[in-house]
C-alpha cells in the first residue's frame, strides 16, 4: 500500500531539514517514525549504525546480524546510505539477502 501527499517546495525543504536534524536516513524513514512512534525506528537505526561502526575493515555481514528481527525497510536504508556507512555490497545469499562488506 502506498500513501501519496503533495507538498510545496518550502514544505519539502523543511521536511528534509527536520529529517536530517533528527538523524534519519531518508524522508520516508522520518515520516514512518512520525506515523508509528511505537516502532522506535530511530533507536533501531542507531543500533544498526553502532553495529556497523564497530566492524573492522573487510568484515562481511548480513544486516540481520546487526539487529534481530530487522525491519525489512532497513535493508533499503542501508542500500541507500552504503557510501555514508562505509559499506559495499558483497553479493547475496541463496535467498537473495544482501551481504555487506565494511570498507
Amino acid at each position: 500500500m502506498e500513501i501519496r501527499i503533495k507538498i510545496n517546495e518550502t514544505e519539502y525543504a523543511d521536511f528534509v531539514y527536520r529529517t536530517e536534524a533528527a538523524g534519519f536516513p531518508s524522508i520516508s524513514a522520518y515520516a514512518r517514525e512520525l506515523l508509528f512512534p511505537h516502532h522506535d525506528y530511530k533507536q533501531k537505526w542507531s543500533e544498526v549504525k553502532a553495529y556497523i561502526d564497530q566492524l573492522e575493515s573487510g568484515d562481511i555481514f548480513f544486516l540481520r546480524e546487526a539487529l534481530p528481527n530487522t525491519p525489512s525497510l532497513f535493508g533499503r536504508w542501508v542500500y541507500e546510505q552504503q557510501k555514508e556507512l562505509g559499506l559495499e555490497l558483497d553479493g547475496k545469499d541463496r535467498t537473495g539477502t544482501n551481504r555487506w562488506r565494511k570498507l
